[in-house]
């Protein structure tokens, strides 16, 4: 039964809280525009993004996003990234990426590769013939290998046959590059997670952080007597508890202190039975109490980054507001005679809320990303359910609550 409510109660969360999944990652780079300029600041980046269809570019952090298309500027790129220039194919502008430059420059558009060497034009490398004009002359070669043999002047590494493009283009024109002994720039492609997360972070991209889960509190409650009324005495219960969570790293030069605060939704049920004799008679009590609550906890978490898998502490304060709540208790008192005789009370009343200390450990796995799976263990200790000062007699509680639980955060 627990884990068909948690199962939905994640699912409806999940829902609910989508939008919340669309967060845009801007990572430090640069535009320059047709007339030269060059505008530093911040451009959009997507998790394993292809060649975008436009630049989405900001001055600063909290600046005005600006779209810019093909032929709009001359070319974009990502601080110790990607670069892209706008170049017409087919007619019409578009944004290719640079893979090397040099004395010869590569470029890529999709599966779709291209090869430009002063002074000739840009031609595309295919596997059929090809025509390369150069200083007025035009050659046709009847293939790749060939027309990669003349436009490299022998000074590349040796030039297969039969031809990868995806694996084998960039070494080789690489390596023509380096012999010729003229600069040249082998753009990074690829970024590591922990690379992306750490670029992202000095954008200020990754600094929020949202997130869903789902998982299992035990909530065992201490109530200690100081007279011979009854007080119940319940056992520890286990429900289910769901929610959202919110993360914000406090600072650009750290990112391993980040405040923490959660919206958690939890039910508890508690029954608690007492059977005990005073002189002839028996007396049996019955005690019926449980509530629903909003759970608010606020942390300071300290993460230790190592890549992939990020282990972390927390700790700090919560509240849980206690939005619907029930007692009930039955005295069923039994003579010699074997008489029996029932009263009913609601003489226990509960607190408007509970306050609690928290501390806890977790990990976060990054999945794909800012994606990541965040598994948690929590233990809080609370002021406890009654309010004391309404009751005809005295006694002293308690309660603690270890808590378990998986989701997601983005």
């Amino acid at each position: 039964m627990v884990s068909k409510r948690s199962s939905l109660l994640l699912a409806i969360i999940f829902l609910v809280s989508y939008p919340l999944f669309c967060q845009k990652i801007f990572r430090e780079g640069y535009i320059i525009k047709n007339n030269g300029d060059i505008l530093n600041g911040l451009i959009e980046f997507k998790s394993k993004q292809d060649i975008p269809s436009a630049c989405t570019f900001k001055r600063f952090d909290i600046a005005v996003e600006i779209a810019y298309y093909p032929g709009e500027i001359k070319e974009f790129g990502y601080v110790n990234g990607n670069r892209y220039i706008s170049k017409k194919l087919a007619g019409k502008d578009n944004f290719i990426e640079v893979m090397v430059s040099g004395k010869i420059n590569l470029y890529r558009k999709g599966s779709r590769y291209f090869l430009e060497k002063s002074p000739a034009d840009m031609v595309e490398l295919t596997e059929g013939s090809i025509v390369y004009s150069a200083d007025g002359e035009q050659n046709k070669f009847s293939g790749l290998t060939s027309f990669l043999e003349y436009v490299t002047e022998g000074k590349a590494v040796k030039i297969k046959e039969k031809l990868n493009p995806k694996k084998d283009l960039l070494p080789l024109i690489t390596g023509y590059n380096k012999n010729s002994g003229t600069p040249y720039i082998v753009y990074n492609h690829e970024f590591s997670q922990k690379t992306l997360i750490s670029e992202s972070f000095r954008s200020g991209g990754s600094r929020n952080s949202f997130g869903i889960y789902s998982g299992i509190n035990m909530y065992s409650l201490q109530i200690k007597p100081e007279s011979d009324f009854f007080i119940p005495d319940p056992d520890p219960e286990i429900s289910s508890i769901a929610g959202l969570t919110y993360e914000r790293i406090i600072s650009r030069m750290n990112d391993k202190l980040s405040v923490r605060t959660d919206l958690m939704f939890l039910k508890q049920n508690f029954y608690s039975y007492r059977e005990y004799s005073i002189q002839t008679q028996i007396l049996r009590d019955d005690a019926f109490f449980d509530f629903t609550g909003i759970k608010i906890p606020v942390m300071l978490q300290y993460s230790f980054p190592s890549g992939r898998i990020i282990p972390y502490l927390n700790i700090g304060a919560s509240y849980m507001l206690l939005i619907r709540k029930n007692y009930l208790h039955i005295r069923e008192t039994e003579t010699y005679n074997h008489d029996i005789y029932t009263s009913e009370d609601s003489d226990m009343t509960f607190h408007f809320g509970e306050p609690a200390v928290v501390v806890g450990t977790g990990v976060k796995i990054r999945i794909t990303g800012n994606l990541k799976l965040n598994i948690q263990g929590r233990f809080e200790m609370g002021k406890g359910l009654f309010n004391s000062a309404t009751a005809l007699f005295n006694y002293s509680q308690f309660s603690i609550q270890p808590t378990f639980m998986v989701g997601i955060a983005y």
